[in-house]
């Protein structure tokens, strides 16, 4: 929407940012004098009823909340077969954004109390969060930087059994999310106190106590000792490593009883007497620097990750039951980056044709961080790549380029490029595509239509078949872009430059 449009009787200002689920626009208020963050669903995802649903009940049970740590939800409704919901404009960034390097101890402590003081408090009206990470939590720019809670797109009753992702898959965000989380198992307040706890050590080291480096072995970290915040910043007391422990404790019965309990703990730890003799041995090492500043965004509208499990599993590890033990999860597609050689990285033939075509997306000559977001790109003919989960073969290609993303990126993320002979050779694999969400598109003068659909079985990865129009070799080309989720495969659609 363009600045000075009318939507639902909002005047908009401006976009605030883009993310999976839509936009997020500063508008004006129609009747009082104040700006409102309004947040609009995409409208492609609208006809899907398990995101529509999701959405409704973020603005439902956020309005439940009254609390001046969480971000206020005003209203919200339909307009234009869109729905969107009205909520409080925070004029500041997340914490999410904040350099590290520049963060007193003191402060990050202080920023976590204040979210322990939010999640006590929407736990004890009986609202999980279910997705706490720094992208979450808004710092305004006001006289004492006043922290905030925001997006709870996935957040439920504690007693609700109704799951909007379908049965035996989980949302959470991979990096912050408890072991109960990934098991698939009941959890109550103490996941969104794990997730928490996540997000201290974020704010005081710059990374993550558990690393996403490679999908296979995510789930085995869980329940080891992270690397100490101690031995990284010596400067902060070894007591701190021993509070983060309980709040990390994989058995979700050795956390603290509270979030309240746990920053308490956290503030304690800060007034330890430090090691005098570690601390002049050791100098600090330091992560490197967070992107400062930021739009104000009221809604973090950053991806998340589907993590789909086995039904036996949901079943297994209740509440007292027992230590959580966290099963097996395969992933795919696989991300790896092929084995590749000479002959392989660089275009040659009809190859050239997708280069030409989208030459920020397919590079030249291939190799390693030589695609969009560091892909490492290969091209192949033959129909050499395996076929992917559900569906259907790709058909008589010519040549293709395979770009698995690197996995230190964010969300991993693979992509490839199919060219045809004819369009009516790519228009016959659209038409075998299972059931998707399909959308019509224009950017750059360009027109496009794609098809998305989720993926089934333990990897649950969301797959995105985007058509091309207006030009003769744009429609013999078609791209399969593979991400966790649904709001991760929009995000990057709209990012990559596709014209």
């Amino acid at each position: 929407m363009e600045p000075g449009q009318i939507f639902a009787g909002f005047t908009i200002e401006r976009l605030l940012g883009r993310g999976g689920m839509g936009e997020v626009y500063l508008a004006r208020h129609p009747r009082l004098p104040r700006l409102t963050a309004v947040k609009v669903l995409d409208r492609a995802l609208g006809a899907n009823r398990a995101i529509r649903a999701r959405f409704e009940r973020e603005a439902d049970l956020a309005a439940r909340l009254d609390h001046p740590n969480i971000v206020a939800v005003h209203d919200r409704g339909v307009e234009d077969d869109r729905l969107w919901i009205a909520m409080q404009y925070v004029d500041g960034t997340d914490a999410g954004a904040l350099d590290v390097r520049l963060l007193p101890a003191g402060e990050a402590v202080r920023i976590v109390a204040d979210i322990a003081d939010a999640l006590d408090h929407a736990h004890a009206t009986g609202i999980l969060h279910r997705d706490v990470r720094p992208e979450n939590i808004l710092i305004a720019a006001e006289p004492g930087n006043r922290v905030l809670l925001a997006d709870f797109g996935i957040a439920r009753l504690r007693d609700d059994t109704t799951h909007l992702t379908g049965s035996g898959n989980l949302t959470a965000t991979l990096a912050y999310a408890s072991p109960e989380q990934l098991a698939g198992a009941e959890v109550d307040h103490r996941a969104d106190q794990y997730a928490l706890a996540c997000t201290l050590y974020r704010l005081l080291t710059g990374n993550v106590p558990y690393p996403v480096g490679n999908s296979a072995g995510l789930l085995d970290s869980r329940g080891a000792a992270p690397v100490p915040v101690h031995a990284q910043r010596p400067e902060i007391p070894a007591a701190m490593d021993a509070v983060l422990a309980t709040a990390l404790a994989a058995d979700p019965r050795q956390r603290f009883a509270s979030c309240g309990d746990f920053a308490a703990a956290a503030r304690r730890a800060l007034t330890a007497p430090p090691d005098p003799a570690r601390a002049a041995g050791r100098r600090p090492r330091r992560r490197a620097a967070l992107i400062a500043g930021g739009a104000a965004a009221v809604l973090a509208l950053v991806a998340t990750v589907v993590v789909a499990v086995a039904n036996s599993a949901q079943r297994g590890a209740e509440a007292g039951s027992g230590p959580v033990t966290v099963p097996p999860v395969s992933f795919a597609p696989s991300v790896t980056a092929p084995a590749t050689t000479t002959d392989q990285v660089r275009p040659t033939g009809a190859a050239v044709v997708l280069h030409n075509t989208f030459p920020r997306m397919v590079p030249e000559n291939g190799g390693p961080g030589s695609g969009f977001r560091d892909a490492w790109c290969t091209f192949d003919t033959g129909n050499r790549h395996e076929k992917f989960d559900n569906l259907p073969s790709f058909g008589d290609w010519t040549v293709a380029a395979n770009c698995p993303g690197a996995m230190n990126s964010r969300p991993a993320a693979q992509y490839l490029y199919y060219l045809y002979d004819t369009p009516d050779a790519a228009r016959a694999v659209l038409a075998g595509l299972p059931p998707n969400i399909r959308a019509e598109r224009s950017r750059s003068g360009h027109g496009y239509t794609s098809y998305t659909m989720q993926g089934v079985g333990a990897g649950a990865y969301t797959y995105t078949v985007t058509a091309f129009h207006g030009d003769p070799d744009r429609e013999r080309i078609l791209l399969l872009s593979i991400l966790p989720t649904l709001e991760d495969s929009l995000d990057w659609w709209w990012s990559a430059p596709l014209d």
